[in-house]
């Protein structure tokens, strides 16, 4: 058994072994990363084969983070995956070491991931950077009628841009041809659809036109915020109570994903995801505390 790189021809062999292994997302999730990510090549795909089968495999997505107005090259490891009747033979271990070396010879700035077995990633150097929660309950007090309606991803980049750079952030570079990618494929993701609907961007507003921008779930038990941004337009008083008036129309708590600098800054309590934990593995000097993966752009 060899490591092998995946191409165009051999892509749906490895859509359909990712769809066995987690069958909750559809297979539709890969071929949309083929089709609308930019920077995606079936190349970056790292397998194991036993008598020409997929056994194992590893993506290494390269993407562009951004730091002020500096670039950074980056990349992320994703769908890693090993057949259950070949675990425990250190296959998935050996893509990470191909993947790894590779990353080195691309000259990536960093490794990022996100997982739920954290502990089987420091061997290769890696560090947590967390995922954090601050929960919204409604408002007793105050309560202006909110509109909350779609908006086009076309019209969130450059307030994206201005609130990432505001909170001194390292966040992944966006541009129209990466948004209209991570819509596409983040429709079949498990973590993104509850009972037919699907995660979007929407514009939150109160009638005297305070707004926050946010890519949300309506889920029965609360309503997930996966991502949220605002301008300087709205303080952080105005903006908790537009969102305490929106979980009172709501009738439920919103449980907010956000930066931890983003949650002390609004002086919430930082509920920390043990589940799911982002983690860097850098190769120059980063200030890993201020790199920042918001769920949407999760691989």
């Amino acid at each position: 058994m060899e490591i092998i790189r995946e191409t165009y021809t051999t892509f749906s062999e490895n859509a359909e072994f990712l769809k066995k292994i987690f069958p909750q997302d559809d297979e539709k999730y890969y071929y949309d990363f083929l089709k609308y990510d930019p920077f995606f090549h079936p190349n970056n795909i790292y397998s194991i084969k036993n008598r020409n089968q997929t056994i194992a495999t590893l993506w290494c997505l390269p993407r562009l983070f951004i730091d002020s107005k500096r670039t950074i090259l980056a990349a992320g490891i994703a769908n890693v995956a090993t057949n259950p009747s070949f675990r425990g033979q250190g296959l998935a271990g050996q893509l990470m070491e191909k993947a790894l070396k590779k990353a080195e010879v691309q000259n990536f700035e960093f490794i990022i991931l996100v997982t739920k077995i954290p502990e089987y990633y420091k061997r290769w150097g890696f560090q947590k950077i967390g995922k954090y929660e601050g929960v919204i309950e409604p408002s007793t007090t105050g309560k202006y009628p909110i509109t909350c309606q779609n908006i086009p991803y076309e019209n969130i980049l450059d307030l994206y841009i201005s609130f990432y750079q505001d909170f001194q952030a390292i966040a992944p570079l966006r541009n129209l041809a990466y948004m209209k990618g991570m819509k596409e494929w983040n429709q079949w993701s498990s973590m993104f659809n509850y009972n037919g609907k699907k995660a979007d961007w929407f514009l939150l507003r109160n009638e005297i036109g305070q707004s926050a921008i946010f890519y949300g779930l309506d889920r029965e038990e609360n309503f997930k915020v996966f991502e949220i941004i605002w301008d300087k337009n709205i303080d952080k008083k105005d903006l908790l109570a537009l969102l305490h008036n929106w979980a009172y129309q709501l009738g439920k708590n919103i449980h907010l994903d956000l930066p931890l600098p983003v949650i002390n800054y609004l002086r919430l309590e930082a509920n920390k995801d043990d589940k799911d934990t982002v983690m860097v593995k850098p190769y120059e000097d980063i200030d890993i505390n201020r790199l920042y993966l918001p769920v949407p752009d999760y691989f």
